[in-house]
């Protein structure tokens, strides 16, 4: 299934792509970087103001699928990988700031997703990280025949290397990226590609048989951070911090400090947040010039429209009216199309 065939709210949206395995693609939205993971199934909330800009290398070896992405905004991401693909990444620099699951990655610890599971991260701005997704296929071969759930190895969210194991992961995937962006045609070469594929599952084996280590257990106030976000995701309408904090049968100040100590921001500046992006993605969404900004803003709960005008555009980096009346002619490739 092809992105133009998907069944998406944002197919306005989508950024030309080469039409080649190994190519680099830019993103304009938290909503286009979200369409261009599917199938992913991730929710994106920016969370430091100003215009997104996502910018992605990919390298796809057959059914393997590498890539480094790097993202303008710090930005908070939620939900699960697919079915039938697993996920080992972490930041390009040794101290890349991505929280994983309520832990930092390094070079050390680095983020790893079994199949189905569901993960949250913190990217800040203008951090880069690297990932390779591999098929369920590979999961026995390399962590061993139980799958996640059973087996204590990977921890769920983490798996543990010695420092010089994360630094080789992290730069043979950038040898094999640059390589076939400076040349895609070495694709067309199946020995080329069986290599580098080769190259790829020894480098995450030798991770994968290190030393058995206890999984990383999440915070309280990740835990919790993790209820807030999930009750958040359904709100439209405004509500009050005691509310949401009744609502979550926690204390106000516990969920004040879950929100300080994860996100660096407050939880009404978190509700104010989510509604926010709910006008973003509708005026995304609705027809060019259709002069439908107050009408959006007040289904999500923003009265004072001047004062919701200046804040937004503090967020995104323009007005609720350019990004109504953006043209949106452009296509983008995403995940879906590149994975076999």
């Amino acid at each position: 299934m092809t992105c133009a065939r998907l069944d998406r709210p944002f197919q306005s949206l989508r950024k030309l792509f080469m039409e080649l395995p190994a190519g680099q693609q830019y993103t304009h939205s938290v909503e286009e970087q979200a369409l261009a993971v599917d199938p992913w199934e991730i929710n994106l909330r920016q969370i430091s103001g100003g215009s997104f800009l996502g910018n992605m290398h990919i390298a796809s070896l057959g059914d393997i699928l590498l890539y480094r992405d790097c993202w303008s905004q710090r930005t908070l991401a939620t939900g699960a990988l697919p079915k039938d693909y697993f996920l080992l990444a972490t930041g390009v620099n040794t101290a890349s700031g991505i929280q994983w699951c309520g832990s930092d990655t390094n070079d050390r610890l680095l983020a790893v997703a079994p199949p189905n599971t569901e993960i949250d991260f913190i990217m800040p701005a203008h951090s880069a990280y690297i990932a390779v997704l591999l098929p369920i296929s590979y999961w026995n071969l390399i962590f061993g025949e139980q799958v996640a759930g059973k087996s204590p190895r990977p921890a769920p969210s983490h798996v543990h290397c010695d420092s010089a194991q994360g630094k080789y992961f992290v730069q043979r995937l950038n040898q094999i990226i640059d390589r076939y962006q400076v040349n895609p045609a070495r694709l067309d070469d199946g020995l080329d590609q069986l290599a580098a594929q080769t190259v790829v599952l020894d480098v995450v084996s030798a991770i994968a048989r290190g030393p058995d280590t206890p999984a990383i257990r999440a915070s309280a106030g990740h835990r919790t951070l993790k209820r807030a976000l999930e009750y958040g995701e359904a709100l439209r309408e405004k509500i009050s911090v005691p509310h949401f904090a009744e609502q979550l049968e926690v204390s106000q100040r516990s969920l004040e400090l879950s929100f300080k100590q994860c996100l660096g921001i407050t939880p009404r500046q978190y509700l104010s947040l989510q509604r926010m992006h709910g006008v973003h993605t509708e005026l995304l969404q609705r027809t060019p010039r259709s002069r439908c900004v107050t009408e959006v803003a007040t289904a999500w709960g923003f009265s004072e429209l001047g004062r919701f005008a200046g804040e937004y555009k503090r967020v995104f980096g323009e007005l609720p009216t350019h990004t109504l009346n953006r043209e949106q002619q452009r296509t983008l490739r995403c995940f879906r199309d590149l994975l076999h």
